[in-house]
């Protein structure tokens, strides 16, 4: 359980600093990096913009999945299956920020 909460910690953080700070120009150390975000300027800015827009709307559903997992690993005690369902959550968050981002990247 605690593996969601952190993990939507760092989801909230890393989007507030992007959200704030976009990286200007491509670069291979931060931010959506995909070959897709990488062809031009006008593709990296919108992958930036966008994604952490998604991730922003994603992070409040995964927030109310994580409480509901806590309430039932407290009542039931199903630690190591919570854990499993986490990261198995957290994989899907990042697959359906790639797909949707790509997406949105072809169409440019």
């Amino acid at each position: 359980m605690i593996t969601i909460i952190i993990a939507i910690a760092l989801y909230a953080i890393v989007t507030l600093i992007y959200k704030t700070n976009l990286t200007e120009k491509p670069n291979y150390f931060a931010g959506y990096r995909t070959p897709r975000s990488l062809q031009s300027e006008k593709h990296w800015q919108f992958a930036q913009e966008y994604s952490t827009k998604l991730i922003q709307k994603l992070c409040p559903i995964l927030l109310i999945i994580g409480i509901i997992q806590l309430v039932i690993e407290i009542a039931l005690g199903y630690e190591e299956q919570s854990s499993i369902v986490s990261v198995i959550l957290l994989f899907i968050t990042v697959i359906i920020v790639y797909i949707k981002t790509e997406g949105r990247l072809k169409k440019l």
